[in-house]
């Protein structure tokens, strides 16, 4: 089980988002968070990560909950929905264990930087 919270669902470009990871899970080895663009178009899909940071369990421990923050690239890429060109960015986050892998992730837009910021 993944729960994902996070502060807000707009984060500008060269800004943290912030949220909480909530996790349970049988033989849990490492709990790996990471901020994913990923853009669609007619020639095909292409993916980047943003930022990634990865939490190791102790031995025995099944649940826990952990902050995120990261960074998102000044350089972006900002979200973006047209007809030609979509841009979307996740929060993936991936329990890696001895059985098949949990996932989960939740949605956030990334926006141009305003001056003064």
């Amino acid at each position: 089980m993944i729960e994902l919270a996070l502060k807000t669902d707009e984060v500008m470009t060269g800004h943290r988002f912030e949220g909480e990871i909530r996790w349970s899970s049988d033989a849990a080895t490492r709990v790996i968070a990471a901020a994913e663009w990923q853009a669609v178009a007619f020639h095909g899909t292409k993916r980047g990560v943003g930022r990634a940071t990865a939490y190791v369990p102790k031995r025995g421990e099944n649940h826990g909950a952990f902050p995120v923050r990261m960074l998102i690239p000044h350089e972006g890429p900002m979200s973006y929905e047209g007809e030609v060109i979509q841009i979307r960015w996740s929060l993936w986050v991936r329990i890696e264990r001895a059985g098949p892998d949990e996932f989960a992730k939740v949605d956030f837009r990334v926006v141009p930087r305003k001056l003064g910021s």
